[in-house]
Parts: C-alpha cells; structure tokens; sequence
C-alpha cells in the first residue's frame, strides 16, 4: 500500500501544541531571571544601531536595545540566554511561572504576559519595547508585522516559519541585540554538548526516528528536513525514517503531514517514534488506536512541553532537549 497516497496532507493548522487548541491542555532553573523594565541591564557590546534582513525586508535596531519584547517561545529561550531585559512575552499556559521549558534562566514574574496565539498589539505597545522578536511566534503575530514594526523594530524569522536552525535564529537575534559574542559561545558551548551526547550514545548513530502529535484523532509527523527540531535530532546522529520522508515527497503544510490509522503501523519501522498526546499526558487514547500496540517498544509518549521545544530546538534549550529526550532515546 502506498503510504504517500494513503497519507492525507496537513492543511493549515500549525503544530497543535503551540496553537490554542494545545494551549487549554498545555505546550512548550536558575536562581535569577531576565530582568523586566527598570532593572539593570547588562554593560553594551555595541555602539550603533544594526540592520537585521529577514523574510519581511530589512528593519534597522537602536543599538543595545534595552527593553524586549518576545512573541515566541524560542524567542522568550534566546533572549534570556543572552541576558536580555525582557519586559512583555508570550506566556506558556502549562507554567505556573508562565516560562517556556528550556529557558533558562526563568524570566522575572514581573515580566508583562501575553497571549502565545492571540495578539493585543495595545498591551504591546504598552510594554515600550526598543525591539520586538518574533522568530518564532505564531503566524498570527507575524501577520501583525506591519503594526509590530510601528511600535518597534520588529524581527521575524529569515525564511519561514519553523524553518530556519536554531543556530541561525540565535545568531541573528544576538546581532540584533547587540550580543552576537555571547551568541557565538551559546552555539560553541551547545554544540560540544550535542557531541558529548552523541558520542556517549553511539547506538543512536544512524537509527531512525519519528517525531509527531496525536491530537482529535489525527497524527501529526513533522516531515521537513529544514526545521530546527529535524537539525536538532539528526545532530544526535538519527535520521528521519524513509517512510515518513516518503509522505514528505508529496509536500507539506508547514513541514506536516498526516497519517492514516490504518496506517499506523508502518511507524514501526522507526527505531524511536516520539509522539506527544496534549491532554492525555499517559497517551492512553492513542494507545488505544488499533495498530498503535504493534509499535511496541519503539514507541515513547513526550510530554507537550518536550514536544513544543523541539519545534524551535535552539542552542539556548540544548541542555534542556538532551536531558528530557535521554529517557525516551535510551
């Protein structure tokens, strides 16, 4: 049976877990957080303002902007990793801090929270941003992009969404931010990191993966190979398994595809099948789909916060990813 055929296409739903359909079941620890709008800021590393070129065209930065704005989850990560003085962010529901898993250290509780998928460009604007990051927040953020860019220099991602590396994101944000040196040590000290792991688990070399969500009935597999959760796992050293690669030959809505439940057992062919289940944290309902126990071991329900912060796997949230996927990867 062909199983590209058989496969229906993502239409255009965003990853579940990051949308409001997660959000009421929830998505994706330091002593000190980024500090809000009247704590001191770190000493500037630049002395003029940047040009930062992204998918929208060029937006030029004030130097050092001191007050930041984040509207994604992997922007919220990056900023703080950097050191910046975020004063409004989008809030990840399932934290009783409302920070985003990976991003460390925490932001202050003082920080102005705001709605992951639904935008109050008023609230933001209220905030007084210097620079606004959007890299990767939702498309009904970027959509706004125009208003954004009224109240502050705005910085979306430089290709589309959930496409870009992590890599790259950080290092534009840190150009942005004036802080491309404690960028460039992030990227150093994340990639000795994946290679410690890499060489700890040689096993993973060239084993097969899967990666997806289960939600309303419908599979959900993360089919692109230009995406930072696909980078993030193949520097690990798996690979993509051929059968979800061949439901990506027909193309993809934002780097998805579906999977039939008849079909569900092709799965097993992956070495690791990754699936995150948002309000059933046990995935009891999609263990229960026939087919679903042929997968047997291979098989490793993630928790949506997992999940989340694989889509936008940066260097800021390596220790973070490694340290939850261990488990599910030994």
């Amino acid at each position: 049976m062909n199983l590209q055929l058989r496969s229906q296409r993502l239409r255009s739903r965003r990853w579940l877990p990051l949308t409001a359909i997660a959000i009421s079941a929830a998505v994706f620890s330091a002593a000190c957080g980024s500090t809000a709008a009247d704590d001191k800021t770190d000493t500037p590393t630049t002395n003029s303002s940047v040009t930062i070129t992204h998918a929208r065209g060029e937006v030029t930065v004030p130097a050092n902007p001191s007050r930041v704005v984040v509207l994604g989850s992997g922007d919220a990560q990056m900023a703080s990793a950097l050191g910046a003085t975020v004063v409004a962010a989008v809030a990840n529901p399932s934290s009783a801090d409302k920070n985003w898993p990976g991003t460390q250290p925490p932001l202050n509780s003082d920080v102005m929270t705001l709605d992951s998928v639904k935008p109050n460009v008023e609230t933001i604007a209220a905030a007084r941003p210097d620079i606004i990051l959007a890299t990767t927040a939702q498309q009904s953020y970027v959509d706004l992009y125009d208003q954004l860019t009224n109240i502050a220099p705005t910085i979306i991602y430089p290709t589309a969404a959930f496409a870009d590396s992590g890599e790259d994101l950080l290092r534009l944000i840190g150009k942005a931010l004036g802080k491309e040196d404690q960028a460039n040590t992030l990227i150093s000290a994340a990639n000795k990191e994946v290679t410690d792991f890499a060489a700890s688990n040689p096993s993973l070399k060239n084993s097969t993966y899967a990666f997806g969500q289960y939600a309303g009935g419908t599979l959900y597999l993360l089919a692109a190979k230009e995406n930072p959760s696909t980078r993030f796992l193949t520097s690990l050293g798996l690979q993509l398994s051929p059968e979800v690669a061949q439901l990506a030959a027909g193309g993809t809505a934002n780097g998805f595809v579906t999977l039939a439940p008849e079909l569900f057992s092709s799965l097993g062919t992956a070495d690791h099948i990754l699936v995150s289940t948002p309000g059933d944290p046990e995935g009891t309902q999609f263990r229960a789909v026939p087919l679903v126990s042929e997968l047997g071991d291979n098989l490793q329900v993630i928790s949506t916060d997992l999940a989340g912060a694989l889509l936008t796997a940066n260097p800021s949230s390596v220790k973070y990813l490694i340290d939850q996927l261990q488990p599910a990867l030994a």
